[in-house]
Parts: C-alpha cells; sequence; structure tokens
C-alpha cells in the first residue's frame, strides 16, 4: 500500500522546503533568559544582542546584582528560583554581578579631591568593627572608619547634619 503525499496536499518537495526553512529559523534565533522564563528571540531584533554580554534581560541582569550584594552567590540563585521561579546558576550570578561591580569600580575609583581644614575646624573620625565569616579562615574582624570635617556636613535646621563626602577607609586582620 503507496502512501500519496498529494493526497493530504502536501508533495514531497514542499515537505522538504518547509523543513529547511523551519530549521534555518531555529539556527536564526537566541534564546534570553527573562523574568519570564527563557523567550526566543530572532536574531535580527535588537534585543538579540543582548546586554553587558549576556543573553539575559536587563531587568534579570538587575535582579541578579542585587541578591548577589545582599547574600552570598550560592543563596541567591536559591532566592531568585523562590521568588521569580527562574533557575540561573551561582555562577552566572557571580559573572553577572562582577561585570557591573567592575563598572562601578570605574566610576568609584577617581580620587577624592579634599581642601585643606580651618584651623578652627571640627573634624569627625568614627570607627566600627565588626566579624565576617569567610570560608578559608573562618572568623575574621574587619575594620571601617571615616573622617570628616564639620564644612561638608548638610545641617537642615535642628536636624543632625548629614556629611556630603564621606571618605571610608577599611582594615581587615
Amino acid at each position: 500500500m503507496k502512501l500519496s503525499l498529494s493526497k493530504s496536499g502536501i508533495s514531497l518537495a514542499e515537505k522538504f522546503w518547509k523543513r529547511i526553512l523551519e530549521t534555518s529559523a531555529k539556527i536564526s534565533e537566541k534564546k534570553n533568559l527573562t523574568t519570564l522564563g527563557p523567550v526566543t528571540i530572532n536574531n535580527n531584533h535588537p534585543f538579540s544582542k543582548g546586554k553587558n554580554g549576556f543573553q539575559i534581560s536587563p531587568r534579570l541582569q538587575e535582579l541578579m546584582v542585587y541578591s548577589a550584594q545582599l547574600d552570598s552567590y550560592e543563596n541567591c540563585n536559591e532566592v531568585l528560583e523562590k521568588y521569580i521561579d527562574i533557575k540561573v546558576s551561582a555562577s552566572q550570578v557571580w559573572r553577572v554581578a562582577n561585570v557591573y561591580g567592575e563598572e562601578v569600580g570605574k566610576t568609584i575609583s577617581e580620587e577624592i579631591v579634599l581642601t585643606p581644614c580651618k584651623k578652627e575646624e571640627v573634624i569627625y573620625g568614627m570607627a566600627d568593627g565588626s566579624m565576617i565569616f569567610t570560608r578559608e579562615e573562618g572568623w575574621k574582624e574587619v575594620k571601617v572608619g571615616r573622617i570628616f570635617k564639620s564644612s561638608s556636613c548638610i545641617h537642615a535646621g535642628d536636624k543632625p547634619g548629614l556629611d556630603k563626602q564621606f571618605p571610608v577607609f577599611g582594615l581587615s586582620k
């Protein structure tokens, strides 16, 4: 018994070309990871270029960086999965956070120019310490401090002043 493709209205050539076109269409698509899950986008679409070298939506990158600064990389991917039901690896969160961290570092690394102090001006010094847990060395003491002039404070009426410039220094033992 011979099955005729012409009965179904599709010739063998039409079936062949349809399959070729479907395959080439799949090749010209990219999957971007978004807060709604993976989304397939044609390579010709502007969104297929990605942002900062990642095929991850800008919003999901923002959430990854935010969760990375709140907790360890190992835990933040669990948080993302819990809240938005998207699975990302801890290493992917680490890579995205490092790219953004380097960009922020470029803007912060500018040297702060301090004006000389007047003889009668008050200089404030603040210091604090805490313990952080490191993987390699266990609990470790960390100190942080800042020094600022009274003239660098903004006063709003009777309320305490807010420091305009806040040079902070840190020390780890």
